[in-house]
């Protein structure tokens, strides 16, 4: 089975209509806080681009990485993000995986809540040593709180089944409370039937 194929069974009907259902919602946010999206195309023909992602994810950045990289048949997308908005974050994450591209946190790079939501859409997923990737429930602000959510975990859940991420993995990511946050390590990520790969593999 070739690339092409591969990314074809990732395109079901569901995870269509979840991309639109997220793209569906109001966008509000400031584009001053927006994360910074940078595509530095191939030099060699066949070679991935690489889109890097830097800075709190906004409500407005699905829409802009979506135009980023729109033209770009093959890409790594570098992370290093605290998170942000929940729902672009897993649109991002879905448009990744959609357009069967690779995703990559770096040593010392640090991508956490809807950043490491969005780093599980690679098709591929790369991490360095010393990157760190942490995950927590999903929720909302309220008088000043941060409050977990269920119809947010619910729609992250949707993702990750979408993804092919294991129950138990769903569970992992989403059980650290909203002011906590979980860990990825190699280790966890071998156990819970996540496929992550180390920098030192060959990226395709």
């Amino acid at each position: 089975m070739n690339v092409k194929d591969r990314m074809e069974d990732w395109r079901t009907p569901i995870f269509r209509r979840l991309v639109t259902l997220l793209l569906s919602f109001p966008f509000v946010g400031s584009a001053s806080n927006a994360a910074t999206i940078e595509l530095i195309p191939a030099k060699i023909p066949d070679e991935p681009a690489f889109i890097f992602v830097t800075g709190g994810i906004t409500a407005e950045d699905s829409r802009r990485f979506i135009e980023h990289s729109s033209a770009t048949r093959k890409a790594i997308v570098a992370f290093n993000s605290p998170g942000g908005d929940l729902r672009a974050g897993l649109t991002i994450g879905a448009t990744i995986r959609l357009r069967g591209f690779a995703t990559l946190v770096d040593r010392d790079a640090y991508c956490a809540s809807a950043c490491a939501l969005a780093w599980l859409g690679g098709f591929h997923r790369y991490m360095r040593n010393g990157a760190k990737i942490g995950f927590h429930a999903a929720y909302v602000n309220s008088n000043g709180f941060k409050k977990e959510t269920g119809m947010g975990n619910a729609v992250a859940g949707a993702y990750l089944n979408e993804l092919g991420i294991p129950v138990e993995a769903i569970e992992y990511i989403t059980k650290a409370a909203p002011d906590e946050i979980q860990w990825l390590s190699f280790r966890d990520a071998l156990i819970l039937g996540i496929s992550v790969r180390s920098l030192k593999e060959k990226i395709e």
